[in-house]
């Protein structure tokens, strides 16, 4: 079974690559230009927020890592017999990869039902990467095995990482349904969609004992305007740093 789970996300694995490739080759639009021209409030830049929109180097790093890990993972399920409740969470994390790669070429079209029925692909994903993480468990069941430890951190980065982009992708629907495609950002335009999520994001990583389920919005939102001045965005941060905090203390009161 272990081998089929290799196969499973080594398959998503391609999948992502071959329809970004796929995607990048038939259409003149990109990810960053289609963000450039829908500007979100909480949207991440460059470090303290500043710079333009959709240039902001922690979408390729968060996906390069995610890469990295299930890259390795392929190979630790299929040179070693894992338990079930990994095996289940290896097939959760596979079936999460294989929507997301149909997130792209959806974004580009640039049109309100695009962006609604990416923000829907996004939040399955996000669903599913949490719920793959949770049977994962990676900081209490994986018997400090370290490399079982690749798979479990990058279910746990793929779970955070997913909320950070399906929070985005709600935004930009909101925005493109209320304002309309391309409408400039307005001065006192703000969302409390980070804030949300950071809260929904807190519980969870209580819950489940698992700090670094707030890792990527603790980063992101580093990266985010306002961060310095807009309560939102700094209560945002915040939050997130508290749910790492306190799930890091029920690891170790146990």
């Amino acid at each position: 079974m272990s081998t089929t789970v290799a196969a499973l996300l080594a398959v998503a694995l391609l999948a992502n690559f071959g329809v970004s490739g796929i995607t990048r080759m038939c259409s003149k639009r990109r990810v960053r230009s289609v963000t450039k021209r829908n500007v979100l409030s909480f949207s991440p830049r460059l470090v303290g927020g500043r710079g333009p929109p959709g240039g902001s180097p922690i979408f390729g790093l968060f996906w390069t890592t995610i890469y990295a890990l299930v890259f390795g993972s392929v190979f630790v399920f299929a040179f070693v017999e894992c338990t079930p409740d990994l095996e289940t969470s290896g097939i959760l994390m596979a079936v999460a990869l294989l929507l997301a790669a149909c997130w792209q070429p959806i974004f580009i079209i640039e049109l309100p039902w695009s962006f609604a029925t990416s923000a829907v692909i996004l939040f399955v994903v996000m669903v599913v990467a949490i719920a793959s993480a949770a049977i994962a468990d990676p900081f209490r069941s994986i018997d400090n095995v370290w490399y079982l430890y690749i798979f479990g951190l990058g279910a746990t980065i793929l779970a955070g990482w997913a909320s950070v982009a399906t929070a985005i992708s709600i935004g930009l629907t909101i925005r493109v349904y209320s304002r309309g495609i391309n409408a400039r950002i307005t001065k006192g335009e703000r969302s409390l969609l980070p804030l949300l999520l950071a809260i929904v994001l807190c519980v969870l990583a209580i819950a489940l004992a698992n700090p670094l389920l707030c890792g990527p919005l603790i980063i992101a939102s580093c990266f985010m305007p306002g961060i310095l001045s807009d309560w939102r965005v700094y209560s945002t941060f915040l939050v997130a740093c508290l749910g790492y905090g306190l799930a890091l203390m029920r690891l170790w009161v146990g």
